[in-house]
């Protein structure tokens, strides 16, 4: 017996186990850290009257010191077997427990005060575990938590376990994969907020065109950089005379009408008679031509033409036109189309007014209008005491000014407003001769043109017309005459007939004033020789004005036989008269008269 003592203990002392041949060595567990403590703690009180072998034993650490490994054939690692858990104690509200739950990220703060970690325990071999880590250790009472393993996290701070004092909420798990273009930001509901919303069953399946999302959304891919030419690039550089702005209103114009070959060709033999060049192009194509320092600029150059930019390529041929130059040209070109036109317009007002003034002086029925306002008048204004014996007739003023023409329609009777002094001269008129009104209206009736164009307003056409008549002239004598000069054959024509016109038209210019000037003569309208045309066109005015309510009055009591027996006793039949036979029609009341005068 005391030899097989000596021998456990070599072997405990050596790391070995010891087998007793001959000897039955049943197989026991391996002790639990409670049963080692109490094996330690019963060797520790064992008796001094022990054999030196057993106290030898007994005096053996339960934890020796590893000797150094002899070289020995490698075993089969056996799986380590788990070390028992106590049963799970229902864990107090968060924060005030004595332990928590083990979880998989850490451990909760408990509150009893953490013991030693436990010896190390026996194998099925004899060999002994290494000691547990601190922090293992259940949270019951007396444990203390160990630190957190690292990249943890801290106890009571793992994510979905609230420690002391409360932690977190937990974040949703994003999902890996790359945004097909720019990411679609919306916030993300963790998994655990999501019950008991719409978002809890949403469980059929959606079908997502991936391709279609791709071609929309996804990004372009850059093309790759071209790798740039060693050396300096050459950039095409174009000759400019023109600003910019003046540069983009010339292609403007050359774009609503193109400078074409032929309008080129027109402009340099200057042939008046190119159908292409009508008033419209030449209008805008004014609007292209250089101005006397842009033609000398472009008409310097004596580069390459094609270096030039595009707009001064395209005026070039007409930088080049000189004596005369592309502008003068084209308003030489305007003029031809337009003189006779403007002669043909001009000298048909100028006739209009010379006839209206003539008609008016040698007008019969004019006069004898005017003989019945002056008898009426006088009636008016002197009553029936002045009456002359001799021809019975009221002896009156022997005249007055025309502008009481106007007013004879303003003058209302104070019995009836609609009745007025035109009305009962129109009576009258009609008593004395039922053609009259008819005939003063055929032969006045030029009064009406004549109001609507002035002689000033003509005066400034026959002005403007003999100033382009002195420019034409004027190109002609910069050219010198030579028969086969194409141009310069042209020039003269042009100024020969425009200043055979421009003579005609102030001839017959100055023949409208001096009848202007005898009419207002007549009239009593005296006027200074700068004051003829207004006062021409006053009497036109007026006349027309007059003219035209005397017409109107005229129907009135035509078409109303009773309100002309109202203005005249004898008018009543001379209205008849004068509309013709009536059917069907019954006296008027003196409502219907009223309404008739008005």
């Amino acid at each position: 017996a005391e030899a097989a003592q000596a021998a456990v203990a070599a072997a405990t002392a050596a790391g070995t186990p010891a087998v007793l041949i001959g000897t039955a060595v049943p197989k026991i567990a391996p002790p639990t850290a409670k049963a080692a403590a109490a094996t330690a703690v019963t060797l520790s009180s064992t008796s001094p009257s022990s054999t030196p072998a057993t106290a030898a034993s007994q005096a053996t650490p339960l934890t020796p010191k590893p000797a150094p490994a002899k070289p020995t054939a490698p075993e089969a690692p056996k799986p380590k077997e788990k070390a028992s858990l106590p049963p799970p104690v229902e864990s107090p509200p968060a924060g005030k427990g004595k332990g928590k739950a083990p979880s998989s990220k850490g451990i909760g703060k408990g509150t009893g005060k953490g013991g030693a970690a436990s010896p190390p325990t026996a194998g099925k071999d004899g060999a002994q575990s290494p000691p547990a880590e601190k922090g293992a250790a259940t949270g019951g009472k007396g444990s203390k938590a160990g630190p957190p393993p690292k990249g943890k996290a801290p106890p009571g701070k793992a994510a979905g376990l609230p420690g002391k004092g409360g932690g977190t909420p937990a974040k949703a798990a994003l999902p890996k994969g790359a945004p097909i273009g720019r990411r679609f930001e919306w916030r993300l509901l963790p998994s655990d907020k999501v019950d008991g919303t719409v978002f809890a069953n949403l469980t059929q399946e959606v079908s997502v065109d991936v391709t279609c999302l791709r071609a929309l959304f996804e990004k372009p891919k850059e093309a790759p950089a071209q790798p740039k030419a060693k050396g300096r690039a050459q950039v095409k550089t174009e000759v400019e005379f023109l600003a910019r702005g003046r540069a983009q209103n010339i292609m403007i114009a050359l774009k609503r009408q193109p400078l074409t070959e032929r309008v080129v060709k027109a402009l340099e033999r200057l042939d008046f008679d190119e159908a292409e060049l009508s008033p419209e192009c030449i209008e805008i194509l004014t609007g292209a031509v250089p101005t006397a320092e842009e033609a000398k600029l472009l008409a310097g150059f004596h580069g390459d033409i094609s270096s030039l930019r595009e707009a001064e390529r395209q005026i070039m041929p007409l930088a080049r036109l000189e004596r005369p130059a592309a502008g003068q040209r084209l308003r030489l070109m305007l003029f031809n189309r337009m003189m006779q036109e403007l002669c043909g317009d001009v000298r048909a007002g100028l006739s209009a007014m010379r006839t209206a003034l003539d008609d008016a002086r040698n007008s019969p029925a004019f006069r004898a209008v005017l003989a019945h306002t002056v008898r009426l008048g006088s009636v008016i204004n002197f009553g029936t005491a002045k009456v002359d014996a001799d021809d019975g007739h009221i002896a009156a003023v022997s005249g007055f000014g025309l502008d009481a023409l106007s007013r004879l329609a303003l003058f209302r009777a104070p019995g009836n407003a609609r009745i007025t002094l035109l009305h009962v001269l129109v009576a009258q008129v009609l008593v004395a001769d039922t053609d009259l009104p008819r005939r003063l209206v055929e032969e006045m009736g030029n009064v009406h043109k004549a109001a609507k164009r002035p002689i000033s307003q003509l005066a400034e056409e026959i002005g403007a017309f003999a100033r382009e008549a002195d420019h034409a002239t004027a190109c002609s004598s910069c050219r010198v005459a030579n028969p086969m000069d194409v141009v310069a054959t042209s020039l003269s024509s042009l100024s020969e007939r425009a200043a055979a016109e421009a003579l005609a038209l102030r001839e017959q210019l100055k023949e409208t004033r001096e009848s202007a000037k005898a009419a207002l003569s007549f009239f009593a309208l005296p006027a200074k020789e700068k004051e003829i045309d207004a006062k021409a066109l006053e009497l036109c005015q007026l006349l027309s004005e007059f003219l035209s309510v005397f017409e109107k009055t005229q129907r009135e009591i035509t078409r109303n036989p009773n309100l002309a027996a109202v203005c005249h006793s004898g008018a009543h039949q001379a209205s008849l008269k004068a509309a013709g036979p009536r059917t069907g029609n019954s006296p008027k009341t003196a409502g219907e008269v009223s309404e008739g005068g008005a």
